[in-house]
Formats: structure tokens, C-alpha cells, sequence
């Protein structure tokens, strides 16, 4: 569950930065939740659903 919520608060943690005008900061934690979210992907496209009919 925490690999879902992840990304999202990397990239409110990359607005905060951005305002704050951290920009190092803001395009790492942007690109620490496009990773989460790439492996997030990974780990659920990639599993077979579970489907009984």
C-alpha cells in the first residue's frame, strides 16, 4: 500500500520544494516518484489477475 502512496508524496514534497525555490530538490523528488511510480507499474501490470469465472 505504501508503494502507491509514495509517489504522491514525493511529488507534493517536489511542489513544496519548487515554491520554496529548491530546485535541485523539486526535480530529484520528481524524479524519485516517477521512478516509484515506474516501479509500482511494474509490480501490477506484471502480475496475471486473479480471475475466476
Amino acid at each position: 500500500m505504501v508503494i502507491i502512496v509514495l509517489p504522491f508524496l514525493a511529488g507534493l514534497a517536489a511542489v513544496w520544494f519548487g515554491m520554496l525555490g529548491r530546485r535541485r530538490a523539486c526535480v530529484g523528488l520528481w524524479l524519485v516518484s516517477l521512478a516509484v511510480f515506474g516501479v509500482g507499474l511494474r509490480l501490477h501490470l506484471g502480475a496475471p489477475l486473479g480471475l475466476s469465472w
